[in-house]
């Protein structure tokens, strides 16, 4: 599958208020979108995207 993701949206760095969404949706929903390129339904404890290979950033800061 192709994606349409911009190089751009892989490398951008996430805000604080991205960070405390997806904290909230893991938590409520039990599943996630990448914050870099969108894709979706992923475990909340994911280590990188299957997609863009990023790692996670909750996951990175210790959050989940």
């Amino acid at each position: 599958m192709k994606s349409n993701m911009s190089k751009d949206s892989v490398k951008r760095e996430i805000t604080q208020d991205e960070l405390l969404s997806m904290l909230k949706t893991a938590v409520m929903d039990g599943v996630l979108h990448c914050p870099f390129c969108g894709y979706g339904d992923i475990e909340p404890d994911y280590d990188e995207c299957y997609e863009c290979h990023r790692k996670n950033p909750l996951k990175e800061r210790g959050l989940i």
